[in-house]
């Protein structure tokens, strides 16, 4: 048989099944995984772009490259800025949520 007609391995069964119970430990690790995706998205666009910034402060540095420097190290680092997840205790939400249902 062909290998798009394959039936998929039992583990993904199993991981198809934790997804849709929402009560499964798979389903409460989620937010988890997508803080720590954040951080490291935004890790890595800060790092893009001090290396431009580096690259484009280089003494030797062509006019093109500088160019670029300059054009792409400020948004690579608002990027970062705005997919960086907001650090915040449970405490502060909770308080957050007490003054919004106050305000309602």
């Amino acid at each position: 048989p062909r290998p798009f007609a394959r039936r998929p391995p039992p583990a993904a069964d199993a991981l198809l099944e934790q997804l849709s119970d929402p009560d499964s430990q798979l389903r409460t690790k989620l937010p988890v995984l997508g803080t720590l995706s954040r951080r490291f998205g935004a890790t890595l666009l800060r790092r893009v772009a001090q290396r431009l910034e580096a690259d484009g402060a280089a003494p030797a540095v062509r006019p093109l490259a500088k160019s670029v420097s300059r054009g792409l190290v400020q948004p690579a680092r608002s990027a970062a800025k705005l997919i960086e997840p907001q650090l915040r205790s449970a405490e502060q939400s909770q308080t957050d949520a007490a003054a919004l249902s106050t305000t309602r």
